[in-house]
C-alpha cells in the first residue's frame, strides 16, 4: 500500500501536466515519481464523500493511487476542477 499511497500531487504550470510522488517501500524514502498528462488521470471520488483516502485512476496503470483525504490542499478549489474531476479513461 506505501507504494499506491500519494505522497506529493503537483499540477504544472498551464495546468496540463501533474506529478504523482509516492511513499517508498515499508514506508522509507522516496518513492515512485512520475508526470502524466492530466487528461490521463481521473478521481473516482469527490474529496467530500470520503473519509480516509481519495481514488485516483492513471490511465496505463493497473492500480489506484491513494491520496488522503485529511491532506493539506493550498487551492481546494483548483484541485475540485483539475485533479479532482471524473474523466472517462
Amino acid at each position: 500500500i506505501p507504494l499506491r499511497s500519494v505522497r506529493r500531487l503537483t499540477l504544472h504550470r498551464g495546468g496540463s501536466t501533474v506529478t504523482i510522488s509516492t511513499h517508498g517501500p515499508m514506508g522509507l524514502g522516496p518513492g515512485l515519481s512520475f508526470t502524466v498528462p492530466l487528461r490521463h488521470l481521473s478521481c473516482r471520488a469527490h474529496r467530500s464523500d470520503v473519509r480516509t483516502s481519495i481514488p485516483l485512476k492513471v490511465k496505463g496503470r493497473i492500480a489506484f493511487f491513494l491520496l488522503d483525504a485529511r491532506g493539506q490542499l493550498d487551492n481546494p478549489r483548483l484541485f475540485d476542477i483539475t485533479v479532482g474531476a471524473y474523466r472517462k479513461l
